[in-house]
């Protein structure tokens, strides 16, 4: 298997009316790949169909068109057998206020064919989470070390984690970060949904992009940073002619010169840009930031051409 999670045509829609029509879809032929092994970012604005993919992945909704597969199954026939083996942190932190930590604990030990109680004791005491407290107790942060060591010490071949880090303070989120990529180097495969882009810079093997229910960008990242390239020019080239090239991603006014997003071939590119008797004044790589701001349709595309500007 090389790929852990496959999505083909994915659809939801959602039922309702706005008052300029119907709602639009949340996933819209969603079409992606989670490579097997190592760490994929799933990025996105709000309302891109983060949150929905997930839930149809697990089994919590069912699609509306196309099809899934998790570890190899059926997301529509299989949705036990896949979260026996995937380890999920939600974003809402939801708990059963009057338990104990142990007993929750004690619980998902129960339930999980893995569990490795050595390393949970072994969290417990590092990240210094309170056995004997009841879980109404505990503060946002001490929620998310719990829920994320619940995960951890499942060993599962899958860890579904949505914005696992929120709540941590610098120094956990440090020990968590390097805790995931030694759970990547044991053979786990992690789905990392976030908003932090510095931590899928730092840990992320893979990255996809989603905007409007549909896969904007997937690619390894280090490929990805290697490709795209911000090129300064000044001189008589046509910033409405470059518009059209296929290899840029946006055409950015700075000041006398335009500022050209690129997202392939940046060497041809260039090469294009003296023949219309252009100058290039520099190229230099992009960060993740930026290429997550150009990369992404409508009012944030512009507020990237904003902000390289």
């Amino acid at each position: 298997m090389t790929d852990a999670i496959v999505t083909q045509g994915l659809s939801k829609r959602y039922g309702g009316w706005r008052r300029n029509g119907s709602r639009p879809p949340a996933l819209d032929g969603l079409d992606l790949r989670v490579p097997a092994g190592g760490i994929t970012g799933l990025l996105g604005p709000n309302g891109a169909g983060k949150t929905t993919l997930v839930r149809i992945l697990l089994g919590l909704a069912r699609a509306t068109g196309g099809g899934a597969t998790v570890l190899g199954r059926d997301v529509r026939r299989e949705s036990l057998a896949i979260r026996r083996d995937v380890a999920f942190v939600p974003e809402a932190r939801s708990l059963f206020g009057w338990m104990r930590v142990a007993n929750l604990v004690a619980g998902v030990a129960a339930l999980s064919s893995r569990w490795d109680a050595a390393y949970a004791a072994l969290l417990i005491k590092r990240w210094q989470i309170d056995e004997r407290a009841r879980l109404r107790e505990l503060s946002h942060g001490t929620r998310s070390r719990l829920f994320l060591l619940l995960a951890l010490a499942r060993r599962a071949p899958l860890l579904v984690l949505d914005e696992p880090t929120t709540g941590l303070d610098p120094a956990t989120v440090e020990d968590a970060l390097s805790e995931l990529t030694c759970a990547a180097a044991d053979g786990a495969t992690i789905l990392l949904v976030t908003h932090r882009l510095d931590e899928v810079e730092r840990i992320c093997d893979h990255v996809v992009l989603l905007g409007s229910g549909r896969c904007v960008l997937e690619s390894d990242l280090d490929e990805l940073r290697a490709s795209w390239r911000v090129i300064e020019v000044a001189g008589h080239a046509s910033p409405d002619q470059m518009r059209r090239w296929t290899e840029v991603g946006a055409v950015v006014p700075f000041g006398e010169h335009v500022r050209l997003l690129v997202r392939t071939d940046p060497e041809a590119v260039v090469d294009r840009v003296r023949l219309l008797g252009g100058t290039v004044i520099h190229v230099r790589a992009l960060t993740l930031r930026e290429i997550y701001l150009a990369s992404t349709p409508t009012s944030l595309a512009d507020a990237a051409r904003n902000d390289l500007a």
